[in-house]
């Protein structure tokens, strides 16, 4: 499966966002759904984020991008 940083897509058209672990059986069911899997780079001495951590951060970063297009 693909694996990409979410600051290198280019978020146009529709998008389904689905956040998770990559923990027991996520990875193998979705990924037969997915287009690709994103990932967000983090100082190497921060083990994972949380999940309201990592979608707080992508979220932010759409925002910032939707107001540069407006």
């Amino acid at each position: 499966m693909l694996k990409k940083n979410f600051t290198e897509i280019k978020w146009e058209g529709n998008n389904i966002l689905l956040f998770g672990s990559e923990g027991f059986g996520m990875r193998k069911h979705t990924a037969k759904y997915a287009d690709f899997f994103v990932s967000i780079n983090i100082n190497k001495n921060i083990e994972s984020l949380n999940i309201s951590n990592s979608a707080a951060i992508v979220f932010h970063h759409l925002s910032h991008l939707k107001k540069n297009l407006d």
